[in-house]
């Protein structure tokens, strides 16, 4: 399997901050839809478990967002979260929950000046890079 990879434009990389900086000290969390690699639509979903180190995605909210996905002919790409205070990766937690070896797993953490990301396929317990791409609106 071809290890994907996200194009995401600045704005929608601005869309997926100005949540997860909301969400502040709490991860957040959202999904990505897109066709191919190029993202087309960013869903921010509250994290049920209001927690600095755990994430959920709330489940009427995951469940009517992949809805929306499928009804504008869409593919889920990604899911996004943070890790308020690190690392830039996976944790083992993600690695044993994670169920979409298909999508990216997209990790962001807040930096100065800068919130940074990286991007994971994860499958049968093994962590590979995905490239991301943030520009070309």
């Amino acid at each position: 399997m071809a290890v994907p990879e996200l194009r995401l434009t600045r704005d929608q990389w601005a869309t997926i901050v100005r949540h997860l900086r909301a969400c502040l000290p709490e991860e957040g969390c959202g999904l990505l839809g897109g066709r191919e690699a190029r993202v087309e639509l960013v869903v921010p979903i509250e994290n049920v478990e209001h927690s600095p180190v755990r994430y959920t995605l709330e489940p009427r909210a995951f469940v009517a967002a992949l809805g929306r996905l499928e009804s504008l002919g869409l593919g889920l790409l990604a899911a996004f979260h943070s890790h308020p205070v690190g690392p830039l990766g996976v944790s083992q937690d993600d690695v044993r929950e994670w169920q979409y070896p298909e999508a990216v797993l997209m990790v962001c953490v807040p930096g100065e000046p800068e919130w940074q990301a990286r991007g994971f396929v994860v499958a049968g317990g093994r962590v590979t890079d995905a490239p991301l791409h943030i520009g070309g609106d």
